[in-house]
């Protein structure tokens, strides 16, 4: 995706509701996306994403630490939601954590695109984008 096309949706996942609001405000501000989603727990985001059937998000920004459900517990169980489906988001981790553990789990699962450290930047937006 370059900066001339715009996502139809871009779905964030995370329980700190400052990262969220970052992420959010940063994401409307550089007009990345046509609406912006949010949901605080894996289990409220399936739930979300299911009801959209086939038309998912573009793109999901997923927290790794949350309470209810965490993010790779929400991969495996969105994982199995996509099957079929033609059209899958790109994914990208966010975290505060430096796990070394919680790097390699993500780079391991094959639709996570890249893991970067929070919170949402700019220069994260470019790199996503391909202009960096």
């Amino acid at each position: 995706m370059s900066t001339a096309e715009k996502a139809k949706e871009v779905h964030i996942i995370d329980d700190n509701d400052i990262d969220a609001y970052i992420s959010q405000h940063l994401l409307e501000e550089l007009g990345v996306s046509e609406k912006i989603t949010c949901s605080t727990n894996g289990q409220d985001a399936l739930a979300y994403l299911k009801s959209l059937g086939a038309e998912q998000p573009d793109i999901i920004f997923l927290d790794v630490r949350m309470p209810v459900m965490n993010g790779f517990e929400f991969l495996e169980a969105y994982t199995k939601m996509v099957q079929g489906y033609q059209q899958r988001p790109a994914i990208y981790m966010l975290t505060s954590s430096s796990d070394p553990f919680d790097v390699e789990k993500a780079r391991g699962n094959p639709m996570v695109k890249k893991y970067f450290s929070k919170p949402l930047s700019p220069e994260i937006i470019q790199v996503i984008l391909g202009n960096a």
